[in-house]
């Protein structure tokens, strides 16, 4: 996710990497490591403030993006997120039930467990997509049907960005040198007449 890069690891640990720092003799820059319990052999879904990270048999974990703290933890059943929105994240069951959690807060806070809000019985729609640009869910099966699901809220009448925007190239910021304490030319302003 633009310039971080999230490596879950079988053996249940999830490492932040800064993919722009680091030295040949420092090794890596790692801005947190979060122990999860749990095989992550899923690849990790991004939204702007959430990292869920899952694997077959271990669930889905809810991290905060920023830090790695552990928000929340499902059944170890339901292990492939399919979406999210700011609010809701999307996840499929081994019986290919449709679950839909809340994003930011666990139902259980003290064991730091998360029960679905709601689901729908799936199972027919068989063949796995998520989708990592925008707030839509896709179902598909393998007789060639594909169905498209949203939020119901005004907030998605239109898709919305869950992945954060990629950061990789900045736009190149201007230097200024000043010498002897004179003031830099500034650039004409375009708008003037």
């Amino acid at each position: 996710s633009g310039t971080t890069h999230y490596v879950p690891f079988a053996n249940g640990t999830v490492v932040a990497v800064d993919a722009v720092g680091g030295t040949l003799t420092g090794g890596l820059n790692i801005k947190w490591r979060t122990d999860v319990n749990g095989v992550n052999n899923r690849s990790p879904f991004v939204s702007g403030k959430y990292l869920y990270v899952a694997g077959e048999n271990s669930g889905v974990t809810c991290l905060e993006r920023e830090t790695g703290d552990l928000l929340w933890q499902s059944d170890k059943g339901a292990d492939r997120v399919v979406g999210a929105t700011e609010e809701l994240v999307y996840v499929r069951d081994q019986q290919g039930r449709f679950l839909v959690y809340d994003a930011k807060r666990a139902t259980d806070p003290a064991r730091k467990k998360s029960a679905p809000l709601g689901s729908a019985n799936f199972s027919e729609f068989n063949v796995h997509v998520v989708n990592t640009a925008s707030d839509r869910v896709y179902l598909a099966a393998d007789n060639g049907l594909l169905v498209c699901v949203r939020d119901a809220g005004a907030k998605y009448a239109k898709p919305v960005r869950v992945w954060p925007a990629a950061d990789v190239n900045p736009p190149k910021k201007t230097v200024v040198e000043v010498r002897d304490g004179m003031e830099p030319k500034k650039d004409p302003d375009p708008k003037a007449p």
